[in-house]
């Protein structure tokens, strides 16, 4: 991986940080910024945190403006991708902290003090995987709405929580890495095998991150719904594989009719 900007900050060359945050982007010159913003001012009192930038090669001046924030980053790479996930598998490789968490470009954390109150919690759980609640944005950012995540852990047809609100152990990820022959559900894919395996889950209760709803999961809605059902086949068997897949069709199904009766 060719690095293209590397801080020299020495207290993570001292102290092994607590959270490595990658942040995923490609030609988003438009919605950079507010993610690097949010990371870079985000507090740390008494622990330290790894940013890592993983760049598909942008030709919009994305690289333009991560050169801008290169003291605050302590690893930018750019280079072509096979897709999103590969690009986060490469930040996972490369993440020395202990807790890891994707904020890929337009997300923000809820506020400068998440990581903070992520800290005092995650410290002393036993668990591999911790996760909190989103604050999406809609209508081009004029519009905040709270989606609370499930409590209670579950392996269903779809997350019950939101990627950008998640914190996984480091070493979980490393052993497990996003499965690239999915393009948009290589997370769901990952999430249930970790509740498969017995990985214990940790739910904050309190919002995490501010979601982009113009990202690619969004706008893709039913290509990502159909990868779903990829998953759902690969991962569940008996009842719980026909009850997911025939949730998951009806989606699709439905979202088809609506937009043959928009026309």
């Amino acid at each position: 991986m060719d690095t293209v900007a590397l801080s020299t900050s020495e207290s993570h060359n001292r102290i092994r940080p607590l959270f490595t945050i990658v942040t995923v982007v490609y030609n988003s010159a438009g919605n950079i910024e507010r993610t690097l913003r949010s990371v870079t001012s985000q507090r740390h009192d008494g622990f330290e945190i790894e940013y890592i930038v993983i760049d598909g090669s942008s030709t919009d001046g994305t690289l333009t403006i991560l050169n801008r924030y290169c003291n605050h980053i302590d690893r930018v790479v750019s280079e072509p991708d096979h897709g999103i996930y590969d690009a986060m598998n490469k930040g996972i490789v490369a993440a020395q902290g202990r807790w890891i968490n994707f904020m890929n470009s337009g997300d923000m954390f809820a506020n400068d003090q998440t990581l903070q109150q992520v800290a005092t919690l995650i410290e002393t759980t036993e668990a591999d995987i911790v996760y909190g609640d989103i604050i999406e944005l809609r209508n081009n950012g004029n519009e905040e709405v709270l989606k609370k995540a499930e409590s209670v852990p579950s392996s269903k047809h779809r997350m019950f929580f939101c990627h950008q609100a998640a914190f996984v152990r480091t070493e979980l990820m490393q052993a497990l890495p996003f499965d690239t022959r999915y393009a948009m559900s290589a997370d769901l894919k990952f999430f249930k095998l970790c509740f498969r395996n017995g990985c214990r889950f940790l739910y904050l209760g309190f919002p995490v991150a501010r979601f982009d709803k113009t990202g690619i999961s969004s706008v893709q809605r039913a290509r990502g719904l159909r990868e779903n059902v990829r998953v759902v086949c690969e991962i569940d068997r008996g009842i719980a594989r026909i009850k997911y897949a025939a949730k998951l069709w009806f989606v699709i199904l439905n979202l088809r009719l609506r937009k043959l009766f928009r026309k």
